[in-house]
């Protein structure tokens, strides 16, 4: 069920990606990996290292900049509903925690 739920959700993040502009936090975060430092209080170092790098290997356009986000929250959709698995709960508790 985990993974059921986690594709759907991944699948229409990547369609929908390029249907709206950039959010203000999103232009915030390119133009900090513009100037890379670690320095920003207000994120780790790690993540505006990682997009400076994803941007020069990938681009910048809306749905490469969305694209390990929406991979992202499917991945946390499928270990939610593992972790409901490990943790004694049937199918349907693992659906319900993944949805």
């Amino acid at each position: 069920p985990p993974l059921l739920l986690a594709l759907p959700v991944g699948v229409l993040h990547l369609a929908l990606s390029e249907r709206y502009g950039i959010f203000l936090a999103e232009l915030y975060f390119v133009a900090c990996s513009h100037h890379p430092a670690f320095r920003y209080v207000d994120q780790p170092p790690f993540s505006i290292a990682f997009l400076w790098l994803w941007r020069h290997l990938f681009g910048q356009s809306l749905f490469e900049l969305r694209f390990v986000p929406a991979v992202l929250h499917a991945v946390v959709i499928v270990l939610t509903g593992l972790l409901a698995q490990v943790l004694g709960g049937n199918r349907r508790a693992a659906a319900l925690a993944g949805a």
